[in-house]
């Protein structure tokens, strides 16, 4: 019998629209600078154009982020090797490309709304215009269109998506998506020198430290707490974990991965050093389910990837620098009183959200 697996169609909307969450194989290609473009226009994708005024909706829901994270006005802040306004608006033409992209992709493919989601669209873009004010629709110049327009497009996204992951396999067995928990005992084959740098021991170093493995090798054999001596002997403070499979280096997987439960390993050699490794449970069944559905998320984020990654390497680009950096960010905390661009988006259409039991 297959395991509940989760088939999260939103994860475009929150990889585009949430911080926390991005598109990790997206946006390999540069895109070219140019001026071909007019001062309405910020770039193109193939034939397709994101315009100022979609930029601003994407753009000023960043600039709501942030203000609430930093406070208004910060935005030469230092912050990710930069500053806190140099980011934002790379992660607005990031957000940007990507959904153009994405919505183009689904419009080759024959991807169309359908009236309820038409009607939930343009309820969607009533409700934060509305909720927005006349105040601040003036003050930032926003049309209801606006929001709209990159509603539509998020929506299409969303439908793409869909569809690339309804053919991906969530076949997952117990054994690949195993998870493991382990205690350990560290032993390092490594010193700092003078100057800083981590060097191999001495020869003599060498031979106290398998002296001292082999003491711990019989303590263990006497019966002795495994955990204690760990505690008492590893050179890691950590002396537990749970891992899967391609997380350690394979010398340390094929060892932990043969014990069961309560056996203990011979020494293990790895790059940093030598482990004494203890079998907990060689099989966590809800961390397993879990990891049954990280693997299966992670194919669905390569099949998108692998689309998008396709799509615009092949595609014609052109981006207006000179326009966009131009583009002031606002001064004042006013930004902040807007509505959740996304959040709204949510109420609406949460049809997006699918989940599947198999």
């Amino acid at each position: 019998m297959k395991n509940k697996l989760m088939k999260k169609s939103m994860a475009v909307i929150l990889a585009l629209g949430v911080a926390t969450v991005s598109f990790s194989g997206c946006g390999k290609k540069e895109i070219a600078f140019t001026t071909g473009l007019t001062k309405n226009e910020l770039f193109k994708i193939d034939k397709t154009v994101c315009s100022m005024k979609s930029a601003d909706v994407i753009l000023l829901n960043l600039q709501r982020e942030y203000t609430g994270l930093f406070g208004a006005g910060n935005w030469d802040r230092e912050f990710a090797g930069s500053s806190i306004g140099a980011y934002v608006k790379q992660q607005a033409v990031k957000q940007l490309s990507q959904l153009t992209a994405l919505s183009s992709l689904a419009t080759k493919d024959g991807i169309t709304l359908s009236k309820e989601e038409i009607d939930a669209v343009k309820n969607a873009s009533d409700d934060y215009y509305n909720s927005a004010g006349d105040e601040l629709l003036k003050k930032y110049d926003l049309e209801k269109s606006d929001v709209e327009n990159v509603y539509k497009q998020y929506c299409l996204a969303n439908k793409f998506y869909q569809k690339m992951i309804d053919s991906v396999d969530s076949e997952i067995s117990d054994d690949e998506a195993r998870i493991i928990s382990l205690q350990y005992i560290f032993f390092s084959t490594k010193k700092t020198d003078d100057d800083g740098k981590q060097v191999s021991l001495s020869e003599e170093e060498k031979s106290n430290l398998n002296a001292k493995i082999a003491s711990v090798i019989e303590k263990i054999n006497a019966g002795e707490d495994f955990e204690n001596l760990a505690k008492e002997n590893s050179d890691k403070q950590t002396i537990t974990m749970n891992i899967g499979r391609d997380e350690t280096e394979a010398a340390f997987e094929k060892a932990a991965f043969n014990l069961t439960d309560g056996q203990v390993s011979a020494p293990v050699e790895t790059e940093d050093g030598i482990y004494i490794i203890k079998c907990i449970s060689n099989y966590d069944e809800q961390a397993t389910l879990e990891n049954k559905e990280k693997i299966y998320e992670k194919r669905c984020n390569e099949a998108l990837n692998n689309a998008y990654n396709d799509y615009i390497s092949e595609a014609l680009t052109e981006f207006n620098d000179d326009t966009w950096n131009k583009k002031s960010l606002e001064s004042d905390d006013d930004v902040m009183n807007l509505p959740d661009l996304f959040g709204i988006y949510r109420n609406y259409l949460k049809q997006t959200e699918v989940v599947t039991e198999q």
